[in-house]
């Protein structure tokens, strides 16, 4: 009875270890799959071809790339760097762009109808005459941003830092602007609007 009673426990025993050796090597392949979660055949397209849409990109490092007119809709670019990348033209509508680096970067007359743009950095982005119709630009960094003559027909904008950008003749025609910080931001009639007076910014 008594060495029954051992073997079981040792059984057991191993069975726990057996456990926790699997548990590790699930966590080691979540991690490994997180680490390089854009897919490289789809990299290597879009710079061949510049056509990638419903791509997945997330996480790539596009930085200063030139892809004028890209076709990229749809595509997942989530926590991409695409910092001072030359992306006029582009067409990202319906793509997914949260919390990527669009910091400098080249975004005018660009297409983002639709475009998930949740805590990402637009600072210093040049996107006049850009699209962005419905776009859901909530806690995004703006600051600095030329917006000139861009369309944010009932974009999401709240707790958005537009600090010092350029909103010369936008239209922000159903846009959500709440919590949001337009302090010294230029605004359809030239003027400055001051933290929390968006009334006094409008013509």
């Amino acid at each position: 009875m008594v060495a029954s009673g051992r073997g079981q426990r040792r059984h057991s025993l191993m069975k726990r270890i057996a456990l926790v050796i699997l548990t590790l090597i699930a966590c080691v392949g979540v991690n490994l799959g997180t680490a390089s979660a854009f897919n490289d055949a789809d990299v290597q397209k879009l710079e061949k071809t510049t056509r990638c849409p419903q791509c997945n990109l997330s996480g790539a490092d596009l930085s200063n790339v030139t892809l004028l007119a890209a076709d990229l809709a749809g595509a997942d670019l989530s926590g991409a760097d695409l910092s001072g990348a030359d992306l006029s033209g582009v067409n990202l509508s319906g793509a997914n762009l949260t919390k990527a680096n669009l910091s400098g970067a080249d975004l005018s007359h660009a297409n983002l109808s639709s475009t998930n743009l949740s805590s990402t950095n637009l600072s210093g982005a040049r996107m006049a005459h850009a699209r962005l119709t419905h776009v859901n630009l909530t806690h995004v960094n703006l600051s600095g941003a030329d917006l000139s003559s861009a369309t944010l027909l009932s974009a999401n904008l709240s707790g958005a830092d537009l600090s010092s950008a350029n909103l010369s003749n936008a239209n922000l025609s159903g846009a959500t602007l709440v919590f949001a910080d337009l302090s010294a931001a230029t605004w359809t009639d030239g003027s400055l609007c001051t933290q929390g007076s968006v009334g006094q910014c409008r013509k």
